[in-house]
């Protein structure tokens, strides 16, 4: 699992390093109710964290359909109250899994949503999610309108177009769950250069800039989310590299173990 993050984490990087001089690139960590968005650009901090509309770090994960109006972010919030059978959560959590799915209905119900998890059509039997009106919307297309979102406020800070982009998972995606996303990031007008665990990208985060020459060091991450709980346990070391023909030491991390539990989060407790 290490390796595989790594390695998408590896490629994201290359590919925005050789487009680097004219190019800007978002991560996003979509999370079961929230989303933050990270802007990379030439110039900048490393890894920024974008602030949305309401200047907040982070964005309420909601679609809302309402008398044809799609609502996004903070504005579907908003109106969450008013109308709470159009306003959609959790839908992160639909993405690769079967309508029949039993997780989704104790989902549903332990949380009290509205809305049902329906098949989208017969001959295609993932989850979708059906409103009081009849509409149905599947999960594809609703995680594409929050990828359109976190774009649009991605570019409102740039000042320039952000095509590219990485989205952090739980690490019990698996492989549905990432066609899925890759589907929806297809449908949203988004190039998806890589998939990267969520534990993996807090690890990244921890030491991007710290030095770990000559000395190994082991952190445990834990995440308590909305919806779910991850530990891993990470180790940092270096490995000697030369530049320029001289010997350099390389920081690295390695994601020795992860645990988790897909049901445990602080709205399921």
């Amino acid at each position: 699992m290490s390796a595989r993050s790594t390695m998408l984490l590896a490629s994201a990087v290359v590919m925005f390093m050789a487009n680097a001089a004219s190019a800007s690139m978002m991560s996003v960590d979509l999370g079961s109710e929230y989303l933050k968005v990270a802007l990379i650009k030439p110039g900048r901090t490393p890894i920024s964290i974008v602030v949305n509309e309401m200047t907040r770090r982070k964005s309420p994960a909601l679609v809302g359909v309402v008398k044809g109006e799609r609502l996004l972010g903070e504005e579907a919030f908003s109106l969450s109250v008013r109308y709470p059978d159009f306003i959609y959560t959790r839908i992160r959590d639909l993405l690769g899994k079967p309508a029949s799915d039993p997780s989704l209905h104790r989902m549903l119900q332990a949380q009290s949503l509205p809305f049902k998890v329906v098949p989208h059509s017969p001959e295609r039997p993932t989850a979708a999610v059906q409103g009081t009106d009849g509409s149905v919307h599947s999960a594809e297309e609703l995680v594409a309108s929050l990828l359109q979102y976190a774009r649009g406020i991605a570019e409102a800070q740039s000042g320039a177009p952000v095509p590219d982009a990485v989205v952090a998972v739980p690490p019990f995606f698996g492989q549905a769950q990432r066609q899925a996303l890759q589907d929806a990031a297809q449908l949203a007008g988004v190039n998806l250069m890589g998939i990267i665990n969520s534990n993996t990208a807090a690890a990244l985060q921890f030491g991007i800039e710290k030095d770990f020459a000559d000395k190994t060091q082991h952190v445990i991450f834990f995440d308590l989310g909305s919806g779910s709980t991850i530990a891993s346990l990470v180790k940092y070391s270096s490995y000697e590299a030369k530049e320029a023909g001289k010997p350099k030491a390389i920081s690295q991390l390695e994601v020795q173990e992860v645990e988790w539990d897909e049901l445990c989060g602080s709205n399921n407790l």
